[in-house]
């Protein structure tokens, strides 16, 4: 899920061996990504922005089990973002840097990690075939229902291909 800010979750993963994506609470669903409408870039906000970056450092920092750092999950991509992520960089540059815009060929510059959202099999295998980049889809395979569609050719993908990791299922319910 998106974050999971209980702290029993982070102490259980540190056991029993489970990576965490730890992501910023900041999703501004309905804007669209930047430049046009983007809170990431109005002076008003970059402070929270910040604030919840700082906060989810401090408090996860000594964990183990998280993998990489995420600015942020459909927040489009603005000023606050590479301000959060000179911060996380500065801070902790032993862990990778993971993004995931509003578009399924969204990408952050400064993300160590690729990370779209909803690509179709041929966008992440087009992808694949030009990125240097490791590839996480950070949502696929919408799973309310009976959604799964082209589950297996999203997996033939990740098998061909080394750079393409695999991804987070969202809604699995």
């Amino acid at each position: 899920s998106h974050y999971p800010s209980d702290l029993y979750f982070y102490d259980r993963a540190d056991t029993e061996g489970l990576w965490i994506a730890d992501e910023v609470d900041i999703e501004t669903h309905h804007h669209d990504n930047c430049p046009d409408n983007c809170l990431a870039d109005k002076p008003e906000w970059q402070k929270a922005f910040q604030d919840r970056a700082t906060g989810l450092y401090e408090r996860d920092k000594n964990h183990p089990s998280v993998l990489m750092w995420d600015t942020g999950n459909e927040a489009g991509l603005g000023k606050a973002h590479y301000t959060m992520a000179d911060y996380l960089k500065k801070n902790d540059p032993g862990r990778p840097l993971y993004h995931q815009s509003n578009t399924p060929d969204g990408d952050a510059p400064y993300a160590d990690i690729w990370g779209p959202r909803y690509p179709s099999p041929d966008s992440l295998e087009d992808k694949a075939k030009t990125t240097e980049k490791p590839i996480v889809m950070g949502e696929y395979a919408h799973a309310q229902g009976n959604s799964l569609g082209n589950f297996r050719e999203f997996w033939d993908v990740v098998r061909k291909y080394p750079e393409v990791q695999g991804g987070f299922i969202w809604d699995w319910a």
